[in-house]
């Protein structure tokens, strides 16, 4: 056997076990990071005034919930006591961003999934392990599916045809995983492109 042939196996074997060693935390994100969800009966309640003509909120972060004679914050919104003030409940920008920015992370989509968007981390990791895998599995089965009986392609040309095959993929892949990884940046450097885990935008202030 081929030393190239060996080399391709060994990267394929070592990309399987990876992935396999991913596969619990894309299942149950939560073992990355805990997402936030609030009950309503845990929120904080503010009076109305104005009743009982009209319920007003006294502060515009506030809307009325379900005509009782309270008022709750609004979705992406909370009321903060120590500031007297509304302030935005999304996810600060900043660290999705320091992760999405770092290659070695950027590439899988850590910042996605640090954010809790576990389905925007699966594509990166599907595009990264996905192509990885399909380059190393179409050039073997290229090596060992060529006519072994033809004289006028000796093994040699067959290695030179699969070297070729694999360079050309993996520029191809290399490609598409340094322009997601872009892409990624971008989107969560600006302001509102992307959602958190709760549907809130990214905070930027």
């Amino acid at each position: 056997m081929s030393s190239s042939l060996l080399a391709s196996i060994n990267m394929l074997i070592v990309t399987l076990l990876f992935a396999s060693l991913l596969s619990p935390v894309l299942v149950d994100g939560e073992g990355l990071r805990v997402l936030n969800s609030q009950d309503v009966s845990t929120e904080q309640r503010f009076n109305c005034s104005g009743l009982p003509t009209k319920c007003v909120c006294p502060y515009p972060c506030l809307e009325q919930y379900e005509n009782r004679d309270y008022c709750i914050a609004k979705k992406c919104y909370e009321f903060d006591n120590d500031l007297g003030k509304c302030k935005k409940s999304g996810i600060d920008h900043t660290g999705p961003l320091v992760l999405q920015a770092i290659p070695i992370t950027g590439m899988f989509g850590a910042g996605f999934g640090n954010m809790g968007r576990w389905d925007i981390f699966g594509m990166y990791m599907g595009i990264f392990f996905g192509g990885c895998c399909f380059i190393i599995i179409a050039s073997v089965s290229c090596l060992c599916c060529c006519n072994k009986s033809d004289d006028l392609a000796p093994l040699d040309d067959k290695e030179s045809f699969m070297k070729c095959a694999t360079s050309c993929g993996a520029c191809v892949w290399a490609t598409v995983v340094i322009v997601f990884w872009i892409i990624g940046i971008v989107q969560i450097a600006t302001e509102g492109q992307v959602l958190d885990s709760n549907g809130c935008p990214l905070v930027f202030n």
